[in-house]
């Protein structure tokens, strides 16, 4: 993994969305007993074959965190999802990686039955149902330091604006 060709922006979000997709390899017991990280595949050797988790990202990301992932993970990106598309997919999912846009409700969370990590890149987990979540054993993670510089920038820029003054 080579952290230092990222975007230093985004350097903060990919090392927790990082850090926490990496609890997928660590086996344990899901809430189907199966291990997501390893299966047999009988059609051509007799050896376990390793499964890269697979992470749903349904909404823009930034391509640095998303090659970034693409290294340790089966990464899909799929924008433009309906509701109903993304509640007919996830079941096949072990992360899902959103912004504002998507809403992971109770009802997409049930249908979740891979689910381990609802990652929120931004601030805040509001469009996530985390009562849901918690109860089924799925962790939700945010990036709250993601986007320190943006808002940093944007702040100075609108103070500069409404004093008509340069700095």
């Amino acid at each position: 993994m080579t952290l230092h060709k990222t975007n230093p922006q985004f350097l903060p979000f990919a090392s927790a969305i990082f850090s926490f997709l990496s609890l997928l390899l660590v086996p344990y017991p899901s809430r189907l007993n199966s291990s997501p990280t390893v299966s047999i595949d009988m059609s051509s050797t007799n050896e376990a074959v390793p499964v890269r988790p697979k992470v749903l990202v349904p909404e823009k990301v930034s391509p640095d965190g998303i090659a970034l992932l693409q290294n340790a993970f089966d990464v899909h990106e799929r924008r433009g999802l309906s509701p109903e598309q993304l509640l007919d997919i996830i079941p096949d999912y072990e992360a899902l990686i959103v912004r504002s846009e998507t809403k992971v409700n109770a009802g997409l969370l049930n249908k979740a039955k891979k689910l381990k990590v609802v990652a929120r890149a931004g601030v805040g987990v509001d469009n996530v149902d985390v009562v849901t979540a918690t109860k089924l054993g799925i962790i939700v993670v945010n990036s709250p330091v993601g986007n320190i510089n943006a808002a940093a920038e944007h702040t100075i820029a609108r103070t500069s604006s409404s004093r008509n003054q340069p700095f």
